[in-house]
């Protein structure tokens, strides 16, 4: 549910959507499609991300607090700026028929996505986990996602 989320929203941002294939602490990436003249071409930046879902978060108003092992925290905290690194976190209700709902008019997805940047955040002495709290501002949308690769494009620009 959570890569179909994110990969809905990828759609209807126009974005390429890339499966990691291999475990390295990236799940999937995101590049820019930019056109040239009548061609589209890849824009070649690309942003990362780590994402996992849980259906009963630790929520308090203005955060979402997630429990993120200590290897992937390792792995987030390493982004550099021309390819970052983002951890999403996608929150499902709690029945599990309410994730999805379809009908003739309308394909839902419920509840939301939230992203946050871990770069830069200080290293831990925990050894197994550590509690990251994301803030509810942080919604994984297609308005995001196309500022996203509109700064990532503009990094690049010569």
């Amino acid at each position: 549910m959570s890569k179909a989320y994110v990969r809905a929203i990828a759609a209807k941002a126009g974005l390429i959507f890339v499966e990691s294939e291999y475990d390295f602490g990236v799940d999937f990436g995101l590049r820019p499609a930019v056109q040239k003249g009548r061609t589209w071409l890849d824009g070649g930046v690309q942003a990362k991300f780590q994402i996992k879902s849980t259906a009963r978060p630790i929520s308090t108003a203005d955060s979402i607090v997630h429990d993120l092992d200590i290897r992937t925290y390792g792995l987030l905290r390493q982004s550099n700026a021309l390819s970052p690194l983002y951890l999403v976190v996608f929150v499902m209700p709690d029945d599990e028929s309410l994730w999805l709902i379809q009908d003739a008019d309308q394909l839902v997805l419920r509840h939301c996505a939230y992203w946050i940047s871990l770069a830069g955040f200080p290293a831990t002495q925990a050894t197994s986990s550590i509690r990251v709290s994301i803030p509810k501002g942080n919604v994984f949308s297609v308005t995001f996602v196309e500022a996203l690769m509109q700064d990532l494009m503009e990094r690049c620009q010569p």
